[in-house]
């Protein structure tokens, strides 16, 4: 486990919010989730930062994928 600390940029944080706020158009519980995983998310990164698949048939950038 690692000691990193969780940034998340304001435009992350604006995309979070737009995207909870246009599902709680249809369904508040369901926007009050995704913030929930995005955050769980974030805080997983954290703690292991090397979570997630390589998918060179995306990217070339050696960054993980987590479904």
């Amino acid at each position: 486990m690692n000691n990193l600390k969780l940034v998340i940029e304001n435009a992350a944080e604006t995309d979070m919010l737009s995207i909870a706020e246009y599902i709680a158009q249809d369904n508040k519980t369901a926007a009050a989730n995704i913030l929930k995983v995005f955050y769980e998310t974030y805080n997983n990164l954290t703690a292991y930062p090397e979570l997630g698949l390589l998918r060179p048939d995306f990217t070339h950038k050696n960054l993980g994928f987590i479904q």
